[in-house]
């Protein structure tokens, strides 16, 4: 099968990290990674290429699938329309965590699928049913599907079973970046560029109100070996690059692993990463060892630099 994958643009009034900021599409190189070993995958980014008519006119794909997070929840509708508008045999497929949250968003009829969840395993077992069927499937192979939800013939939405969590981080497949190559030397964080992105955990243990994660993740955390995280790191080829991890110093016994195995290979990257300031107060000697292997960038929530203040907003 041809398969597009498509990172949709933020809309045009989007602030947010516009400027200081633009991230590889890191889960099209996932669930790609799952794909390209049977099928023809290529990756549309448009934030940077807006060609979607002429590279469905030169690809001639039988699945188009987008990802989409919030903030792009009508660029990825108006894609996903027109997608079908202009070739309504194209199997349309959306994912990611505004889709597996609110899917109600995607019940339209130019949506054939949305992926609930993690999308790798998922992912992998529609591609090959519908490659099984050769795209006119049975709705009875579809309901099989666990973590899909799916449109009938009749065009009633069903909501399969819900895929349990991948339970080994390290049995996934590295990211197929190549798939993004052309675009390489466009993605940048701040004053880097290139810049990659690096993924070594999914979940976090906290439940704060204002999150999504830990309803994605069912407040679950799972996290790559310290030797997978080499590997990870070792497979990019910028120097610069960010662990996007939603809470990476969470595990702090792996967090000095990984400290000690890229010394020993001599590994020479910046790095930036996420963490809570909780975390940082308890151990200032990770964060400093963390700088002396080339840590420069934090991503620290700060409610408010007073206690006063903090009590007001929750009392």
């Amino acid at each position: 099968m041809k398969i597009l994958l498509v990172q949709p643009p933020p809309p045009p009034d989007y602030v947010g990290f516009r400027r200081t900021a633009l991230p590889e599409p890191l889960s099209l190189e996932c669930v790609g990674a799952v794909a390209q070993p049977n099928h023809d995958v290529r990756l549309l980014d448009m934030r940077l290429d807006t060609t979607l008519e002429e590279t469905l006119n030169d690809f001639e794909p039988d699945m188009v699938a987008v990802t989409c997070l919030t903030t792009e929840v009508y660029s990825t509708q108006d894609i996903l329309h027109n997608v079908k508008g202009w070739r309504p045999d194209v199997f349309t497929v959306v994912g990611g965590l505004h889709a597996s949250l609110l899917p109600a968003d995607f019940q339209r009829p130019y949506v054939d699928a949305i992926v609930v969840g993690e999308g790798e395993l998922t992912f992998q077992e529609l591609l090959e049913t519908l490659d099984r069927t050769r795209r006119r499937t049975p709705d009875d192979a579809l309901a099989a599907i666990q973590g899909l939800a799916w449109k009938r013939a009749d065009g009633h939405w069903v909501f399969n079973a819900q895929r349990p969590l991948i339970k080994s981080m390290d049995d996934l497949p590295l990211p197929a970046r190549d798939l993004a190559a052309r675009y390489a030397q466009e993605y940048f964080f701040l004053f880097d560029q290139p810049h990659a992105c690096v993924a070594t955990s999914r979940g976090c243990p906290f439940r704060c109100n204002f999150c999504s994660v830990w309803k994605f993740y069912h407040r679950r955390c799972r996290y790559m070996s310290a030797e997978r995280v080499i590997e990870e790191i070792e497979a990019t080829e910028p120097r610069s690059l960010s662990f996007v991890d939603d809470n990476f110093l969470a595990h702090v016994p792996r967090a000095w692993k990984i400290i000690e195995l890229i010394r020993e290979r001599g590994i020479d990257k910046a790095y930036g990463m996420q963490a809570r300031t909780d975390t940082i107060s308890k151990h200032p000697d990770l964060l400093e060892a963390w700088r002396d292997i080339g840590l420069h960038t934090v991503l620290i929530g700060f409610e408010s630099a007073t206690s006063r203040t903090r009590r007001r907003w929750t009392s």
